[in-house]
């Protein structure tokens, strides 16, 4: 047999010996076969087995499981994912029908039959025996000519993982928020180590601008009533600042007399004047080098002394009283004060310059009776501080909060700390009662809640407003009942109209009860 290319063409040739019955040959018949369309079809076959080698590796690799039929629902093929989400083994599965594994339970539902029926791709979902879950896609493979369904073609996606992962995610998410608000926490618990509360949106801003800030070495004016907090603040600015390794110098420029402030301000050298010390004193300034210098009530500067402070400011230089060496300093200037100092400008006993040079941050702190809410947790703050300090455990009752509430609090956060301890150290039974609280407290106001007294129109709706005044508004009963069941027949819940008023909820339940209303099951 020989092959043989001739003219383009592949030729097969078989040679054939003629031989005679003597065994003698005398000739050769030779056959020859064109074999080119053979070769050519060889050619495809070996491309096609090798082209469905790779198709066959490619659905193997799938994690979806993937499932062939015939338009009879028969399973041809199918590939390991499939196997692993059904738990079904191949020599169970091919040749056999699809509603086969319906009938037996395996799958809930066939989709080749409803891709038969609707002619058009069609998604479900399917329960497995095993537990697993399903979206199946089946696919009809059409006729060119015909439109007929030849061969059906499914994609399984395993929902059980998905809902696995998703519950990891929520998990983890879950976790995010624990962790965020264990965070929040701790930095809360850091803000009453530093004495700081704050539960109402103005002193939030207000912490929020001073991290802020902190660390950039400029100069704040930190404006607010007296006993508001300012010296507080300024301390956590520090703290919280480059410099909170440096000193934390305060002076209070009120509460020295002007004679004095400028040798404690500026310090002296050896004999400067009647009483000095013999070796010299550094001033305050000098003091605060590396570190904060915080002066209060800057307002209360004499003008002199606003002058030299403005040299210092500008030229990083202070001279001692009666010395002329000057000496370097490199402090942040943080000032407080509860005057209005563009006022005292324009009356001429603030120089313009220092306002600007000192105001390049203000920082305006409410009084007390402007941010009820952080009122309760400073008492808390308090009531904790000074009940470690004296090894006391004292309480206070619902009714003392709410006079507490009720007043205008004129010294702020100040005269709330002097009187919680008064109170502490004074009150001999365990709770701290209406009779324990000081006199001012008591004297023309009537132990009821504040109720809205105001409406305001915003946006086209009606809005309730709490009104606080500086002085407290006592109300009849008649007027405290009338306002007390419009809120309550509005509202339908003790707890809204709790918030509204600002009170604790039961204080809203006990008024109720008291005036005979009676109560909704609400929430």
């Amino acid at each position: 047999m020989v092959r043989l290319d001739y003219d383009g063409r592949k030729l097969l040739i078989n040679h054939t010996p003629i031989v005679t019955d003597e065994g003698k040959k005398i000739g050769m018949a030779s056959v020859m076969q064109d074999i080119t369309e053979l070769e050519v079809i060889s050619e495809e076959l070996t491309a096609v087995q090798k082209l469905n080698r790779e198709l066959d590796t490619i659905i193997e690799s799938s994690h979806d499981g993937i499932v062939v039929t015939d338009r009879s629902g028969v399973i041809r093929h199918f590939n390991q994912a499939f196997s692993r989400m059904t738990g079904v083994p191949a020599h169970e599965a091919i040749g056999r029908q699809e509603e086969e594994l319906e009938r037996r339970g395996i799958i809930s539902q066939a989709v080749s039959k409803l891709v038969v029926e609707k002619k058009k791709r069609v998604s479900v979902i399917q329960h497995v025996a095993n537990g697993s879950v399903l979206l199946s896609t089946g696919t009809p493979i059409l006729d060119d000519e015909t439109g007929e369904i030849l061969q059906i073609v499914m994609n399984c996606r395993d929902l059980s993982q998905l809902n696995q992962v998703k519950a990891e995610l929520e998990e983890a998410k879950q976790l995010s928020e624990r962790y965020h608000s264990e965070l929040e926490v701790l930095r809360a618990q850091q803000m009453a180590i530093e004495g700081v509360v704050a539960e109402s949106e103005e002193m939030r801003n207000i912490l929020q601008m001073c991290m802020r800030i902190a660390p950039v070495d400029t100069s704040i004016l930190i404006l607010g009533e007296s006993g508001v907090g300012k010296g507080v603040l300024a301390k956590l600015i520090h703290q919280r600042s480059d410099r909170a390794r440096g000193p934390f110098i305060s002076i209070n420029c009120g509460a020295i007399p002007g004679n004095l402030l400028e040798s404690e301000l500026f310090g002296y050298a050896p004999g400067a004047f009647t009483g000095a010390q013999q070796k010299g004193k550094p001033g305050l300034i000098e003091l605060a080098d590396g570190g904060t210098l915080f002066l209060d009530e800057i307002g209360e500067l004499p003008l002199d002394l606003q002058v030299k402070l403005l040299t210092v400011l500008q030229e990083k230089l202070v001279t001692r009283i009666g010395d002329v060496k000057e000496r370097a300093v490199d402090f942040r200037l943080v000032a407080a004060t509860n005057a209005n100092l563009l006022e005292r400008v324009q009356a001429g006993t603030f120089r313009e310059d220092l306002y600007y040079r000192i105001n390049v941050v203000p920082i305006e702190v409410p009084p007390l009776r402007k941010r009820k809410e952080d009122l309760f947790p400073m008492i808390r703050y308090f009531l904790g501080k000074f009940n470690a300090k004296h090894h006391v455990d004292k309480r206070i009752s619902y009714e003392s909060l709410e006079l507490m509430q009720a007043y205008a609090w004129p010294g702020n956060v100040r005269e709330l700390e002097n009187i919680i301890e008064r109170l502490v150290v004074t009150t001999v039974a365990p709770v701290i009662d209406v009779q324990h609280l000081p006199k001012m407290m008591l004297d023309g106001q009537a132990p009821s809640v504040a109720f809205p007294v105001e409406r305001r129109q915003e946006a086209g709706q009606a809005d309730e407003k709490t009104v606080y005044s500086t002085a407290s508004v006592p109300a009849t009963p008649a007027q405290e009942k009338e306002r007390l069941l419009s809120l309550y027949e509005k509202y339908q819940s003790t707890r809204k109209v709790a918030k509204i008023l600002g009170v604790h909820q039961s204080t809203v339940v006990r008024r109720l009860n008291k005036y005979g209303i009676r109560k909704k099951n609400d929430a």
